[in-house]
C-alpha cells in the first residue's frame, strides 16, 4: 500500500515546505488540501488560495507508519513544558524542498496539479533538517 504526503509550503514558489499530514494511500483529499481538486471543482490555478501539495509515495512496501516517514512530523520549536510551540516560524524540524531544475516532471507536476508522484528514494532527496 502507498501513502501520500500532504505539504504546505512557505509561499506560491514551491521550494521550501513543511509535512502537514501523512495520509493512507486510500486517503480522500477535498478542495481546500489539494490543488488538483480545486481544478476539478471548476475553479481557476489563479484563484487557489493555499500552499499545499500532495506528495505521492509510490513505494507498494511501505504504509506511511515507517520511521524515516514518521520523522518528516517531528516538532522544532518547543515550549518550557515541552509541547510544540503553535507561534514558531517553523512548525517541523525537518522540511521538503523541490528539486533545482526549474523543468524537473515533479516540479512541474506540483506547479500545475499540485500533486506529484515518486518513489520514497526520489522524496528523501528533497528532505531537508533544520538546525
Amino acid at each position: 500500500m502507498s501513502f501520500s504526503i500532504q505539504t504546505k509550503y512557505l509561499s506560491k514558489a514551491f521550494k521550501q515546505g513543511e509535512v502537514t499530514s501523512i495520509n493512507p494511500g486510500n486517503h480522500t483529499y477535498y478542495e481546500g488540501d489539494c490543488k488538483k481538486e480545486w481544478l476539478n471543482a471548476g475553479r481557476s490555478l489563479e484563484s487557489y488560495p493555499f500552499n499545499f501539495v500532495i506528495n505521492y509515495v509510490t513505494d507498494t512496501g511501505m504504509n506511511g507508519t515507517e520511521v524515516d516517514v514518521l520523522q518528516l512530523l517531528e516538532s522544532h520549536s518547543f515550549l518550557e513544558d515541552g509541547s510544540p510551540n503553535p507561534d514558531a516560524e517553523f512548525q517541523r524540524k525537518r522540511y521538503l524542498t523541490v528539486p533545482e531544475d526549474y523543468n524537473n516532471a515533479n516540479r512541474v507536476e506540483l506547479r500545475n496539479t499540485g500533486e506529484t508522484r515518486l518513489s520514497w528514494a526520489e522524496m528523501k532527496q528533497y528532505i531537508r533538517v533544520r538546525a
